[in-house]
This record gives structure tokens, sequence and C-alpha cells, in this order.
């Protein structure tokens, strides 16, 4: 590519987005950036370890749309994971080592699912996309996509007030590349220690959110006593008023969850998954489960007012040598009737609804050797990947064998269509040990033609 041709490339791009990160700028001042960029930038090598990875798949010459990736509609993880479909676009985070820290910085990107095509929520194609060099878009915590807007986002993000971190809420406008804080979750008391904020949901131009507030101070023996008062607040979005819905909240009573009118609670402490109304009332306990078990994943299928709980083994999750033990999902339906959905495994990991298929992982441990820590560098998952039609959830198929190298991290992967995107870890060795290394890259595949293509923070 001449430079003659990136210069007029980027011409017509920045005509359409010519604004920067932090500051407005002329397109002559950025094209002189760019002249300057491209007589003085080497190659980054940093991505150089892709071209060994996953040898039997071929380079994605073609991406191939398919009216099929319309089966995740009115279907949402409840618990956020680490990919999020809007409309036609999947939105997900890609990373960067930070230059001054050992650290990261996080973008928000997203894959048009109609062209396959990557887009980084910043629009300036100048930008290093770290914190030191003033980018708005970095290293926001929690997303929320408003459902009656393509181009607002509202996120969380930490601020630091000199004494302690305070989550607030932003609104992203993507249309004209603008940030703007809306919330800041304000301190319970002088001997406040920590706040935060947690998304519940959007619904009727209302921002469900829970603000969390813990104090710490000292008795008469002098031992430190916590206190955490949980707030369910809602935020009118046409006007960011900001109301309490209840205070009564016992945070002991774990995460909330938000569907068909009710709210939803994880009790981790006793165990057990239940229900109320919007004010707390009227509890009806739903599953319960022994010790030793947790919920690892929820979704909700609004189309049919349908929520999919999986309940499974601590040690399937962390161990080679994980003995019994069970992984289930479950479907609750009306009135909190509660099934099982009767799976080829009763030892799954994890799993990803569409109005077609489950896809889940299964207990099927590989390990590589001694971790630094202690213990296994372990894959408990087999690196394998299978389905079943929510129609006869009876007949397994392997739609992907990683083959031992494309580890990804936990709720790493996410299936549109036949294509998978999967958060990379690399298996590093050295002196008689082994362990994972998170990658901050992203691989699709498609399983069905067998190519890959790498997503990378650029």
């Amino acid at each position: 590519m001449t430079k003659r041709f990136l210069l007029s490339l980027l011409c017509i791009i920045l005509a359409i987005s010519c604004v920067s990160c932090a500051n407005q700028k002329t397109k002559e001042e950025i094209i002189s950036e760019v002249d300057k960029k491209i007589d003085t930038t080497t190659v980054d090598k940093t991505y150089d370890y892709q071209n060994e990875v996953g040898k039997w798949l071929t380079p994605e010459v073609e991406y191939k749309y398919d009216e099929t990736i319309k089966s995740y509609e009115g279907i949402s993880n409840c618990w956020g994971g680490n990919y999020f479909i809007k409309n036609d676009r999947l939105y997900f985070k890609v990373s960067k080592p930070t230059s001054t820290s050992s650290g990261t910085n996080s973008m928000l990107t997203y894959i048009s699912l109609l062209t396959g095509e990557k887009h980084h929520i910043c629009p300036d194609p100048l930008c290093e996309h770290t914190e030191e060099s003033g980018c708005q878009y970095v290293d926001w915590v929690s997303y929320a996509f408003d459902p009656e807007s393509m181009s607002s986002i509202y996120v969380i993000k930490s601020i630091y007030n000199g004494k302690t971190c305070d989550d607030a809420i932003y609104k992203i406008d993507l249309d004209n590349n603008r940030t703007s804080m809306l919330y800041t979750a304000s301190p319970l008391s002088s001997n406040e220690y920590y706040n935060s904020i947690s998304f519940v949901d959007i619904e009727n131009n209302n921002l469900f959110f829970a603000e969390t507030h813990v104090d710490r101070e000292k008795n008469e023996n002098g031992e430190v006593i916590s206190t955490e008062t949980v707030y369910l607040k809602k935020m009118d979005l046409s006007d960011k008023t900001v109301t309490v819905i209840s205070d009564e909240y016992d945070s002991e009573h774990g995460e909330i969850l938000k569907a068909n009118g009710q709210l939803y609670f994880l009790d981790r402490n006793e165990r057990r998954f239940y229900s109320t109304d919007m004010n707390y009332k009227n509890e009806k306990t739903i599953l319960t489960f022994d010790e030793g078990y947790q919920i690892y994943n929820i979704y909700y299928d609004r189309n049919l007012s349908l929520l999919y709980v999986l309940i499974s083994s601590n040690a399937l999750h962390s161990s080679s040598k994980a003995e019994g033990g069970y992984g289930k999902i479950y479907c609750i339906g009306k009135n909190n009737r509660v099934e099982e959905v009767k799976m080829p495994s009763d030892q799954i990991l994890d799993f990803q609804l569409t109005n077609e298929y489950i896809y889940y992982t299964i207990y099927d441990p590989i390990v590589f050797g001694t971790s630094p820590r202690g213990g296994e560098a372990c894959d408990e998952t087999g690196n394998k990947i299978y389905r079943v039609k929510r129609s006869n959830t009876a007949e397994a198929e392997l739609i992907f064998d990683g083959r031992g190298e494309m580890k990804w991290s936990d709720r790493g992967f996410y299936i549109v269509g036949d294509y998978l995107y999967l958060n990379y870890s690399r298996l590093e060795k050295e002196g008689g040990l082994a362990w994972f290394r998170k990658m901050w890259s992203t691989a699709r595949i498609n399983f069905k033609d067998n190519t890959i293509k790498w997503i990378n923070l650029d």
C-alpha cells in the first residue's frame, strides 16, 4: 500500500469522523500526523505469536453472513459475560499492555455481524487508545445498552477521589463522539470505605442499578466493623433524575437480577435462588443447592419468558481430580416452575443459550503441568465445545475441538451463527512449570469452514 493511497483512504474515513478522543482536530492536523507516522512507525511485532496458533485452521479470507445469526434475538446473559449483542453488532473488549505499568488498557470493540468488520468505539485512527494519551474510551468496567438507541451505551468507571474509588455512570454517545458523566455514587458517611454500582436492567427508558456502600468503623473493643448497605435505584434516562426504589435490601442476599417483572436473587450464603416483587415482597425460593456448588451462569429468553440456570460443582471448575459432582441446567418458567433440562452430560461447566441451540462445555480435563502457584495448569473443558438443539437436547454435536491449543478464559467464548469468538489464553512453560497467560486478543473461528481471524487492539 503506497503512502498516497493510505492518505487518500484516511481522508475519506476522516471526512466522516475526524474527531480525536480527547480534543477535536482539523483534518489537516490529523493528515499531518498520519504523514509523520508513515515515515517513522516500525512494524508492531506484538501479535506475531498468532501465526503459530491453530495451524490446522486456515486464515479467514471471506466473512460469510448468514440469516441464522438472528438466533440470538431476545436472548440475554443475565450476568453480562464478555460479549454483548446489540442489533447487528457484537460488542466485546480487547486490550493491550500499557507502556508505563504492568497493566493493560482495554477498549470496547464491535464486530458488524453483517460484514464481519471490526470497529473500536474510539473513532480516531491515530489514537493510541491508552489512558496516558487521553483516550476517553479506555478502561470502562461494565456496560448496559439502551434498547431504544443504537448509539447510546451506559458504562461504569471507577473514579479515584484522592482517598477511595467511587463508581460513576457515564453515557457514551457514539454518534457525536462524546462521553458524559451522569451520576456518581455518593459517600454513605464519613466512615465510608468504598462504594460500587452494578447495572440491573434497562426498561421503559429507566436504567435500574444497585448501589452498594460499605462503612468501616472501630467498635469499643477496637475491632473494625464493616457495614454494607445496598440501594436499588433507577435513573429516568429522559431527564437523568435518580430515585431510590428501596433501601431495605439485605446485602447478604447476593446479586440482583430482573426479569418477567420480578427481582431474582442469588443468595450465596444460604445457597439458594429466589424471587420477590419489585418491593422485595412475596419472596419465593426457586432453587437450592448443596455446599460446594454454585450458580455459574444464567440466561433469559425474553421471547418465551424463560430463565436458564446452570448449577455446577466448584470442584469441576478447579481440578482434574474432581470425583462425582454434577453440572446441570434448569429451566424456570411461568409461576417459577422448575424443570431440569436433560442434557447429554450431567457435568456441564458453562453454556450459551440461543433460540435454536444450547452451546456448552463439559468436564473433560487436560493437565499441562504444575502451576507456579501449586496445583495444576489444567483446562477442565478439554478445549471442546458442544451443542444440542433446544428441541432435542439428547443428541450432542461437537462443534469445536481446540486440540489443547485454543484455551479461553472463563465465560470467554461466544457463538453467532457458524462463528466462534473466544478470548485466547496462551500456555506458557518455563522451569518445569506451566500456566496460562491472557493475551487480550479475540480469535474468530468459523467452525464449519475451519477458518480463523484475529481481532486485536491496534
